[in-house]
């Protein structure tokens, strides 16, 4: 270590004070840079601006969430409506459509899919809140990205449409779900 060369002193080559200021700026952001590309789970301190980002990603969060359980709840509903019998033939269809089945496996890959977006916000919300990191990849991915107003990479094969804000992709989410359930005749309330 001894034997390595250390750079000189920015006032050794002949820099003014400003100048030294302004190398100085110029080097903490690369090294913020460098820390923020090679740690996913690095959120910056909050300070200011920071401040109302992360008050309006909670507000996102709890809205997308109360949105989420409203959804997840009609789908158990429905869900225990087809396993305890009540289906097609009590809204008056003497026999079952040919849809049926189709739709009764969208409520079920739809209800798993709800429950684990609730489960990322949980994680989120709770590291919000000063909970320690969560060490999960998936819930590190889900935290850069909502930070950054992307949508994560967990949720993009479940996105049919191309890159858009990960609330926009919520609230589309949970309209398409209240439509299969008007579908199956179970919610009859479609949420703006």
């Amino acid at each position: 270590m001894h034997l390595l060369p250390t750079p000189p002193a920015p006032r050794i080559c002949g820099l003014s004070a400003g100048s030294q200021t302004w190398l100085l700026r110029r080097q903490s952001r690369a090294i913020l840079s460098a820390l923020q590309r090679c740690s996913p789970t690095w959120v910056p301190a909050a300070r200011g601006t920071s401040r109302r980002a992360e008050r309006r990603l909670r507000q996102r969060l709890a809205q997308a969430k109360r949105r989420l359980e409203s959804l997840q709840a009609q789908l158990t509903e429905t869900t225990r409506q087809e396993e305890s019998g009540v289906g097609f033939g009590e809204l008056g269809l003497s026999a079952p459509l040919p849809v049926e089945g189709f739709l009764k496996t969208e409520v079920l890959e739809l209800s798993q899919l709800v429950g684990a977006l609730q489960r990322d916000l949980d994680c989120l919300l709770q590291q919000l809140k000063g909970a320690p990191l969560c060490a999960a990849r998936r819930c590190a991915e889900v935290a850069q990205a909502l930070w950054t107003g992307r949508l994560p990479p967990p949720w993009r094969p479940h996105a049919p449409a191309g890159p858009q804000p990960p609330w926009h992709w919520l609230r589309q989410l949970s309209r398409r779900g209240q439509l299969l359930l008007r579908y199956l005749g179970v919610g009859t309330q479609v949420l703006s």
